[in-house]
């Protein structure tokens, strides 16, 4: 009998001018796909409002992850431009299903044929230049909307959009002053040509309660929106930052930047610089807040910031790893007074970035090096000791042959086990008659070299986590001698590249119980606990164990 191909659904819209409807009609469509082919739908995976240009999607994510964990035989989807509409990520995906003996169908692409690929290239190509074409069309459309005075872009602090219609079948939005956001704005030009610095100012509206840009419109994370002397600053090239937008003396300048996607990371997308001769420059004195003369005080102000705040705003704008900390215990440090995560200040110490709001007490500055000689020396201690490894490396190997009984016998009792209980049954019967012929002896070995087979193809239908956290646990001196002699360097001068400290972050954090450590001032240093799961522990994560036991662990104090 042919086995009965399992189906992964994948659904997308690209934006949030469509609708879930959308997701449900490619759904309904692609199971009446796979009725027609005999797949038996195991699981939907969709995304809502994302381009299909970028890979980091969450359903998409899903869908590579379950393909990697071999859940199903054949990606489905209403049509290929719903995967992908970048060639790059299309033929890395489609290379790596390959591997897995995944195929992809769709309406006109199946790659069962020999023809898919020459489809898919054109496809492909086909999808991507569309994607442009949108990204084209759009930005024309939007440079009309700001040739006519009205709003091609979001919401501007200071002003509200209000709808009007204009004729029978088109709605147009224009810009009109929020009289108690205006009072604001005065009120930071104010502040910045008194001198005042815009942290300063920052630092006195968040005192004073006031809603920062965003907190009445952007609700959607759950924080409170703060003042951030980053928001009035901007950069005057682009006219970002309430201090440097020209839109509050009465003019409106759109098209100064466009964003692009970044070649190595398509989720990411870069501002580029557009040449003046194609920006939209249009003077609207009914939207002045700000006087000129104020007005041109203040960019006096900014355009004279010292070439050392102009290189570190450049090398905030132009690094790869914007926000992404360099240092071992970036993101891992929490500040036990307000729950924001110490930064790094300066290159020697950590503080919590929320006293420069005025949002936390919490005034110390503490070494770095410091703080992570204490936390090597407790890892040293209780986790990288030779004997300790040795106790974790015998428990998490009895928990992973105890594992894969479990699923060796789940897999005996299944359909797929049928085949080894015939052969084995077999075996046994020949055994039973006792002939001692060489006939028999022959009949035995093949039959062995059967079960042999079967169980060879059992051990590769395993759950793929156990012998990668096998080859983890093998693993596990040679990782921790290599770890611990790459923090004593960090220590004592060495230097360690971003890529290489967000490695050892990372691989630190999932050894802490809660991925964090709470610090709270205590003089002129900091106290507090951290927890540490034993390294058995990241070996059963990976493992997928049913048996959840706690191996190993500890602590210490800070």
């Amino acid at each position: 009998m042919k086995k009965q191909l399992r189906a992964a659904i994948y659904a997308r819209y690209s934006t949030n001018r469509q609708n879930e409807a959308s997701i449900e009609d490619q759904v309904r469509s692609a199971r009446k796909l796979c009725e027609r082919e005999g797949f038996k739908v195991v699981a939907t995976f969709s995304d809502a409002a994302i381009s299909g240009g970028t890979a980091k999607r969450p359903g998409y994510q899903s869908l590579l992850a379950a393909a990697r964990r071999k859940e199903f035989d054949v990606a489905v989807a209403e049509s290929s431009s719903r995967l992908w509409r970048e060639l790059a990520e299309q033929w890395r995906a489609l290379k790596e299903w390959d591997e897995h003996g995944i195929i992809v169908v769709g309406n006109g692409i199946d790659t069962r044929r020999p023809e898919a690929n020459i489809l898919l290239s054109v496809t492909g190509a086909a999808n991507e230049a569309f994607r442009q074409e949108i990204g084209r069309r759009t930005r024309m459309a939007q440079e009309g909307i700001a040739k006519k005075g009205r709003v091609a872009g979001g919401r501007t602090y200071g002003y509200r959009n209000m709808k009007r219609l204009v004729s029978e079948n088109e709605v147009v939005s224009e810009r009109v002053i929020e009289r108690s956001e205006a009072k604001v704005v005065k009120r930071i030009f104010q502040m910045r040509a008194a001198g005042h610095s815009p942290l300063a100012i920052a630092r006195a509206l968040n005192a004073d309660d006031i809603p920062a840009p965003g907190a009445s419109w952007n609700k959607g994370n759950g924080k409170k929106a703060e003042w951030r002397a980053s928001a009035l600053i901007g950069d005057p090239k682009f006219g970002t930052g309430i201090l440097s937008n020209p839109l509050y003396r009465g003019r409106s300048i759109w098209g100064r930047m466009k964003w692009k996607r970044k070649p190595s990371d398509s989720s990411v997308r870069i501002p580029v610089a557009m040449p003046e001769r194609e920006w939209v420059v249009k003077d609207m004195p009914h939207l002045r807040i700000v006087d000129e003369r104020l007005f041109n005080k203040v960019q006096d102000l900014q355009l004279a910031d010292s070439p050392l705040k102009a290189a570190i705003r450049k090398g905030i704008r132009m690094s790869p790893n914007r926000g992404k900390g360099s240092y071992w215990l970036s993101g891992i440090l929490v500040c036990d007074l307000c729950g924001s995560n110490y930064q790094a200040s300066g290159s020697e110490s950590y503080s919590c970035p929320s006293r420069s709001v005025g949002k936390c007490d919490n005034n110390l500055r503490f070494k770095r090096l410091e703080i992570e000689a204490v936390m090597l020396g407790i890892m040293r201690d209780e986790l990288f000791h030779p004997d300790r490894l040795k106790f974790e490396m015998r428990e998490v190997e009895a928990l992973l042959k105890d594992q894969e009984c479990q699923e060796r016998e789940a897999m005996r009792q299944s359909a797929d086990g049928s085949d080894l209980r015939r052969v084995e049954a077999k075996i046994k019967a020949v055994r039973d008659l006792n002939l001692g012929s060489a006939a028999e002896r022959g009949a035995i070995r093949e039959l062995e070299a059967e079960r042999e087979a079967l169980s060879a193809r059992f051990a590769r239908k395993l759950t793929p986590g156990l012998q990668e956290a096998r080859a983890m646990v093998a693993y596990l001196p040679k990782l921790v001698a290599a770890l611990e002699k790459r923090l004593e360097a960090t220590l004592t001068g060495g230097k360690a590249t971003r890529d290489e400290m967000r490695v050892i972050s990372d691989f630190t954090r999932e050894l802490i119980k809660g991925g964090s450590i709470r610090l709270r001032p205590n003089g002129k240093t900091v106290k507090g606990r951290v927890e540490l799961l034993g390294l058995g522990e990241k070996a059963l994560r990976v493992a997928g164990a049913t048996r959840r036991a706690r191996v190993g662990g500890s602590g210490g104090r800070i």
